[in-house]
Parts: structure tokens; sequence; C-alpha cells
């Protein structure tokens, strides 16, 4: 049974002093606080939510409004609305166009890939600055995520509780990882060479990251220490008889 509030956005902060709020809607192209005169406040759908009528709204881009709610005049009362999620009545809201759907309606949805093969369930849908996101639970795995866009989702089926999609590969295993391996392209000359039982190949060890074994040069020994001879003495010179 379709919900009969559904929520359109959230409160971001307070604008201003005279008790304006920052609205972020969900959909950024949404039209829908221009054909509201209220909105439903509160923190959980289950959770008692309370009327307030809508006094003024600008629509400032990217989803974000400027609302000043009946009953809201000055910023301590608007900083206390920060946070709160706002809710619509379904029947309240403008009507959909063909290719339209209500995201909260895709929550409980069954995800199945071109084969037929059930993926999982829509837990909740996550909005971001791009595409929405689907986040499916699935058994004994961790949650997956799936981008709303044309080329992923390509059926939709509210009444049937159905949504189709042709993930690209890996997109739905990224909770997969294999340990990072580094290549040793000497791998098998080593293996070979340990066989016959000679010594690796120069840059073996270095591809599995061990440091080669370096050698250590020889030890020189310095040569002995040479005594210079004593220098010559002139012998005196002496005249013989002539």
């Amino acid at each position: 049974m379709p919900q009969e509030f559904l929520e359109i956005g959230a409160i971001r902060r307070a604008h201003g002093l005279s008790g304006q709020l920052r609205v972020q809607l969900h959909d950024p192209q949404s039209e829908a606080l221009a054909h509201l005169s209220r909105v439903f406040l509160g923190t959980d759908l289950g959770k008692g939510l309370k009327c307030r009528a809508i006094q003024a709204t600008n629509d400032v881009g990217g989803g974000m409004h400027l609302v000043m709610f009946e009953g809201i005049a000055d910023r301590d009362a608007a900083e206390a609305m920060k946070g709160l999620r706002l809710y619509a009545r379904r029947e309240e809201l403008p009507p959909l166009l063909a290719d339209e759907v209500y995201l909260s309606d895709l929550v409980g949805c069954a995800v199945y890939l071109p084969s037929g093969e059930s993926v999982g369930t829509v837990q909740k849908v996550q909005s971001n600055n791009g595409p929405d996101l689907l986040v499916l639970s699935r058994e004994g795995r961790p949650e997956a995520l799936v981008p709303m866009v044309p080329e992923i989702v390509i059926g939709i089926d509210v009444g049937a509780r159905r949504i189709d999609i042709d993930p690209p590969d890996g997109l739905l295993d990224l909770d997969i990882s294999e340990p990072s391996r580094r290549k040793d392209p000497n791998r098998k000359k080593r293996a070979a060479a340990l066989a016959e039982g000679a010594p690796p190949a120069e840059g073996a060890l270095l591809a599995e990251g061990a440091p080669p074994e370096v050698t250590p040069p020889p030890e020189v020994t310095p040569p002995p220490e040479v005594t210079p001879p004593p220098p010559e003495t002139a012998a005196p010179s002496r005249k013989g008889p002539v």
C-alpha cells in the first residue's frame, strides 16, 4: 500500500535573523514547495509529525530553498528546527509525469538482473550531489549502491514492486577484493635456478620485494711503513800531495 506521507527534503540550517530556513529538497528539479501550502515536519515518519504552513519560499538553485514557516519568527526558533525532515501528503503533491516515480515508493522493491537473478531489496534511496543511489540490502553480503541512471536502471514497476538493472561488471562486487600481488617477471627463472642448486638470477630477490644480497668488498691491507734511508753525508775534501 502506498505511503500517505512522502519525504521530500530536510531543513539544513537557519538563514538570517527573521526565522528563514534553508531547506534542501531531495530532488533538485522538484517544484513541490511551489505547489504546497503546508508540510509536515519531524525526525522520523513514524514519530509524530507536526504540520507547518508555508508563508513564503524562494528557490535559490540546486534544490535549496529559503522558506518561511508560520510560527517561526526569529533565528533561535529557526535554529531549533535544524535537521528536521519535510514530509508531504501524497495527494497534495503535483501529479507525476509518465516516466516519474516517487523515490519513497522504491523502498522495498526487489531488484533483478537481466538474467532474472535476484540481487536484493531497496533499503533506501540515498540522495547526493550526483545521481540518486539505490541502497540494496543483500543476504549474507554488505549493502550495494546502484546509481539511478538510465544506463543501469532499465525498468521500474512500482505496482509490481520490481526494479530491473543492468550494472557494469564489478559494480555489485566492490565488497570482494583479492590481495594485491606484485608481478615477478623472474619467478619461473628463479624457481628453476633454485631447483638446480644455482644461485638466483640477478634482481630475482628484488622483484619479490627483498633487498639483494650485497657482498662486502675485500679488506684492503695498507702497505707497510717504509723508513726512509738516512741522508748521505758528503766526505770532507782532502788535498793530497802534489
